[in-house]
């Protein structure tokens, strides 16, 4: 068996170490988006996001260590290991999609975001840890900026927004949309948590995108309300 497992700017270094190494990243990486759709109410969220990147990590790293110790007739190939996570990834990534509700297709960004962090496995297990934590710190910035920068090029849209309270908030939300002569198109209401009463209101809505940022701090504003989250579902 291989001894060593070579990182990227350090070379070769133990085997454990090396695994330990790939293990840390994973799950920093991992966490780090999945922090992000936490944060957001997405499905997909932090053990989701960890577990994926953990996983790919070590399909990769485990492919290239089997390559190293069969350099015969049967040598293993690891890109064949990796085709096959960008396949199978799939199957996650589509049940996220399918999770949408509503007249427009949801669940994209979850489903992208889903396929990046296996990506970023991946790198992480072919030996590339600083490469992945770069993608990463990618990946953020571009979960970050793209709604704010809607609201900044001030472009009429379709707005979804995420409200999870304590209680039933719809009649109030609804009475501070219209007050707003904001044009409704949907809304439903789930209740996550019967015994407490923790419920996520999903609206979406035609608005100004400038005016986003009022109507969220104006719910925020509700005792009820714990989190609003809001994402630009089309451009108009």
């Amino acid at each position: 068996m291989s001894s060593n497992i070579n990182l990227e700017l350090i070379g070769p270094v133990n085997m454990y170490l090396g695994m330990g190494i790939k293990i840390v990243a994973a799950i920093f990486c991992g966490g780090l988006i999945g922090i992000d759709r936490e944060l957001k109410m997405k499905p997909a969220g932090i053990k989701t996001n960890v577990l994926i990147c953990l996983g790919s990590t070590l399909y990769t790293a485990v492919a290239i260590l089997n390559h190293l110790d069969n350099t015969g007739l049967n040598a293993f190939d690891p890109n064949r290991t990796v085709a096959q996570i960008v396949s199978g990834i799939g199957f996650l990534g589509a049940g996220a999609i399918i999770h949408g509700k509503g007249e427009f297709v949801t669940g994209l960004t979850t489903a992208a975001t889903i396929w990046t962090v296996a990506a970023v496995g991946v790198t992480i297990g072919t030996g590339y840890v600083f490469v992945a934590l770069i993608f990463t710190v990618t990946v953020l910035v571009v979960l970050w900026i793209i709604d704010p920068l809607f609201t900044l090029l001030n472009i009429m849209s379709i707005t979804s927004m995420e409200i999870l309270s304590m209680g039933s908030v719809s009649g109030v939300i609804k009475a501070i949309v219209e007050m707003n002569n904001i044009q409704l198109t949907q809304m439903s209401e789930d209740i996550v948590d019967v015994e407490k009463d923790i419920r996520v209101l999903h609206i979406r809505s035609r608005m100004n995108t400038k005016r986003l940022k009022g109507i969220i701090s104006e719910v925020q504003a509700l005792p009820q309300v714990k989190r609003v989250n809001y994402k630009i579902v089309q451009r108009k």
